[in-house]
């Protein structure tokens, strides 16, 4: 868990206590650590480290295995023979680490992806345990979605709080670990549907009806792969509007 006070006090010598206090200022909040595992875990992992037995051949063993270093690990999604960038490499497993928080966008730390990593390749197959290289452990990237909607209160002369429970409500459906329509949170690539979005709206609470409501996704998500040498370059799989603008993240 998180520590509450910001100072520790540190005795050198408990029998000259007043002489050797030292104390020791935390510049940054503690993070990591998790809540005890609950039965239900414990059922659902207890068959799968059978099944992997520390050792990781298929690409959802690596997930488990993961999960075995540190209640950290929400989840650990892996592509097999594919390079963070998407392209392929017989020989490559690229996996990206969702950490266990409550955050709208949920980021492991970068002793957490340490961590990871250094496991996953203690209990790789040896002819990729031994080449760090060929297992990388990312971050996930999010895509942001944009929900407008003309909404109905019941009451009138709520609207304002009808507004806030409607965004309350949003906010839980669109958590990458929580949310979802089972409330057991989103699948990697998993699309999310317009009539989804709608019901969630029309079942919060003080809410008529929708009048009307548009889902769309952020265009700076979208990823572009330039090809090398020769190759032609191939067409966007989508339109752009006239006058977007397109760059890398350091505005190149």
């Amino acid at each position: 868990g998180n520590l509450g006070a910001n100072l520790i006090t540190v005795l050198r010598n408990p029998s000259d206590e007043l002489a050797n206090i030292e104390t020791v200022t935390n510049l940054e909040p503690s993070v990591g650590g998790a809540e005890a595992e609950s039965v239900e875990a414990v059922k659902e992992r207890g068959p799968q480290r059978l099944k992997h037995r520390q050792r990781s051949v298929a690409v959802d063993d690596y997930h488990w295995v993961a999960r075995e270093l540190s209640d950290e690990v929400a989840h650990l999604h892996g592509l097999p023979t594919r390079k963070l960038n998407g392209l392929g490499d017989a020989g490559q497993i690229a996996t990206v680490l969702v950490p266990s928080s409550q955050d709208a966008k949920p980021v492991p730390s970068s002793s957490l992806i340490r961590r990871v990593t250094q496991h996953l390749e203690a209990h790789a197959l040896a002819n990729l345990g031994a080449r760090s290289s060929r297992i990388s452990v990312e971050a996930p990237d999010y895509v942001e979605v944009t929900v407008t909607a003309r909404v109905v209160p019941q009451d009138p002369l709520k609207a304002d709080q009808t507004a806030d429970e409607v965004r309350a409500c949003l906010a839980a459906f669109l958590h990458p670990l929580s949310g979802g329509p089972n409330q057991t949170g989103w699948e990697l690539g998993r699309d999310v549907y317009l009539s989804e979005v709608h019901a969630v709206i029309e079942n919060a609470h003080r809410v008529d009806h929708v009048a009307d409501m548009t889902l769309t996704g952020s265009v700076l998500q979208q990823r572009f792969i330039l090809a090398e040498g020769e190759t032609p370059l191939p067409k966007a799989p989508y339109d752009q509007p006239t006058g977007s603008k397109v760059c890398t993240f350091d505005e190149r």
